[in-house]
């Protein structure tokens, strides 16, 4: 999960809050490479629609994006905005 605002602890409380509704584990959260991202994305790692929906479900975000990459080992990478 990665905070693209200038809201601290962001990504810590939505990293918590997937745990609590979905159990989803969360590895890393992190700041993204900027602080004014204006809408949040789930990027789709492995291309397992399941991990999306949940996430989506319990954050509210329609905005996903497909971008395969197996090597990193991920399934998402949330990245959250001013929205």
């Amino acid at each position: 999960v990665l905070n693209g605002t200038e809201i601290n602890g962001l990504a810590k409380r939505v990293k918590i809050l997937l745990f609590e509704k979905k159990r989803i584990k969360v590895l890393t959260t992190d700041n993204a490479w900027q602080t004014d991202i204006p809408a949040s994305v789930i990027l789709n790692k492995s291309g397992n629609t399941e991990y999306s929906r949940k996430v989506s479900e319990v954050l509210g975000i329609n905005n996903i994006k497909y971008v395969f990459n197996k090597e990193s080992g991920l399934d998402l990478t949330i990245v959250l905005g001013e929205d």
